[in-house]
């Protein structure tokens, strides 16, 4: 989608096309293209773009603001993405970045484009019953909260977390007295958008429903974890990496639900989850391919949180 410098909107489809653009070639050649080849946007059928597009690009010439949206991938590709975005020559003095809220980000760009732009459904929170809890295996024993134990009954370093088949999402609570309580979630699926926080939408009552079940040993690596996300008690901030876009109308619910508190997208995935959380694990942390060496240096130096938070002890039966 294009806003020329004369306010004018177009739209342009491919199925194979460069959307990148982190070159000023590349930036060119489409704008060329949608210049030459694109349609009025007042033209085209409310509702066409939907879920059948899984990347897009918004590029607005009057206010010189681009975002890019790719499809669904792994949480540190897109915030790679989202780096080389925000730093190329070809995007300088420009509002550049990933849009983080996928399609429905290209709408607020290009406001025109509203009605071209179909929403993302299945953003509303279910009810707390339907928590999809992780199915504990036969590592897990038992948990002692007097004591602050987990008792396993297998190696500690995996005991209870997930299978080798089961990708799944985290949530970590730090409660006023510093404990730091791990849950794990079944990785959910909702037309690529992100499952953790909707369940936010509930608000206390969510960290209550949590507090209520057993928690889970940390996981010994990342590379399983698909998303996370940290409800700190203590200083009254909501830390969220995802997996799925993360539109601005479910980040508004949030922040309604959670009045007086702060909400920051963890730019560093799994790392800045160990670290906001008081760990430092670096064997936990694979390297993944086709990022940029800035990125993964910075998620590799991240100080772990000064505060003397604790975690459950977690012993062999």
């Amino acid at each position: 989608m294009l806003r020329d410098t004369d306010g004018s909107c177009r739209f342009r489809h491919v199925k194979w096309g460069t959307w990148q653009l982190l070159d000023q070639d590349g930036q060119a050649e489409v704008i060329a293209e949608l210049r030459r080849d694109g349609t009025p946007l007042d033209e085209v059928e409310p509702g066409y773009f939907d879920g059948w597009y899984c990347q897009g690009v918004a590029i607005d010439l009057k206010n010189r603001v681009f975002r890019a949206y790719s499809c669904p991938g792994d949480n540190h590709h897109r915030e790679s993405l989202d780096l080389r975005f925000r730093t190329a020559p070809a995007w300088a003095g420009w509002d550049a970045g990933f849009a983080w809220g996928g399609r429905e980000e290209l709408a607020e760009v290009i406001p025109e484009a509203s009605s071209v732009i179909v929403p993302y459904h299945g953003l509303e929170a279910p009810p707390l019953a339907e928590l999809p809890f992780g199915e504990r295996d036969q590592g897990f024993s038992t948990w002692d909260a007097d004591r602050f134990e987990l008792v396993v009954h297998r190696d500690v370093a995996d005991a209870g977390w997930y299978d080798w088949y089961q990708e799944c999402d985290l949530v970590t609570v730090i409660t006023p007295d510093l404990h730091v309580l791990d849950y794990r979630f079944f990785t959910e699926f909702r037309e690529w958008t992100d499952t953790l926080l909707p369940w936010l939408v509930h608000g206390h009552s969510y960290v209550d429903e949590l507090r209520g079940q057993t928690p889970y040993p940390f996981p010994g690596e990342g590379e399983r974890v698909r998303a996370g996300l940290v409800i700190d008690l203590d200083q009254r901030v909501l830390r969220y990496w995802p997996h799925g876009y993360v539109p601005s109308r479910l980040l508004a619910a949030v922040g309604a639900a959670w009045p007086g508190w702060e909400l920051r997208r963890m730019r560093y995935g799994f790392a800045e989850h160990l670290a906001v959380t008081g760990r430092r694990a670096p064997d936990a942390l694979a390297t993944p391919p086709e990022v940029a060496a800035e990125w993964e240096a910075a998620r590799r130096d991240l100080t772990p949180d000064p505060r003397p938070l604790r975690a459950p002890l977690v012993l062999e039966a």
